[in-house]
């Protein structure tokens, strides 16, 4: 007999392929990360909003990203999650689709409400479809520690792509933030990231 307290598991993996297979459709794109390592909690959904400013050290201000995310509770300890964004040039006269990314998540530490201690969690990113781009696949850490109402996390990502050479290359995406906490509002995230040379100065809020 069914457990009709137990949601079936195909929606969860359902949605899960789906988020994979967009993220493979148009993945490797540079947004910001406003996520700590906590893994969201099974049948959840999570729903953000981020804007950034992307810096360079040679001309300065290089434009604008805006972008929603998504992330859904899989199991225990395992969530996926996806984001989309625009990018728009520093005069605003130029804009442009940035593309997708996500990735499936393991948690392999956590803290509990009760004991608040170093999350630790790792990513696995899939690759662009053959005919659709040149990712071949990625991973990121994700670390983080609750201190109070702020939860300073660090993050990396490497990407391997296939060039027009046929030979591998690589890139990185690091990223530091915060998370603040505003009980009864909707959290803050306030975040500094780099990939290839440029800077994303980024604000997100999550629903």
């Amino acid at each position: 007999m069914n457990d009709l307290r137990s949601p079936p598991r195909w929606p969860r993996w359902g949605l899960t392929l789906v988020a994979l297979g967009l993220a493979a459709g148009l993945s490797g794109c540079f947004l910001g990360v406003y996520e700590t390592a906590g893994i969201t909690p099974s049948g959840r959904v999570t729903f953000g909003w981020g804007v950034g400013a992307l810096l360079s050290w040679d001309s300065g201000l290089a434009g604008y990203v805006t972008q929603l995310q998504a992330r859904y509770g899989i199991v225990k300890r395992f969530d996926v999650g996806l984001a989309a964004g625009f990018r728009a040039a520093s005069n605003f006269q130029d804009v442009e689709f940035a593309g997708v990314i996500g990735d499936l998540r393991y948690q392999l530490l956590g803290s509990g409400p009760n004991d608040p201690g170093l999350d630790l969690s790792l990513g696995w990113m899939p690759g662009t479809f053959p005919l659709w781009g040149d990712v071949l696949g990625g991973g990121a850490v994700y670390l983080s520690r609750t201190l109070g109402t702020l939860t300073p996390y660090g993050f990396y990502r490497g990407i391997v792509r296939r060039g027009a050479d046929g030979n591998l290359r690589f890139s990185h995406q690091v990223a530091a933030g915060v998370e603040v906490a505003n009980p009864g509002r909707v959290p803050a995230f306030f975040e500094l990231s780099w990939k290839d040379g440029l800077f994303l100065l980024g604000l997100a809020f999550r629903f």
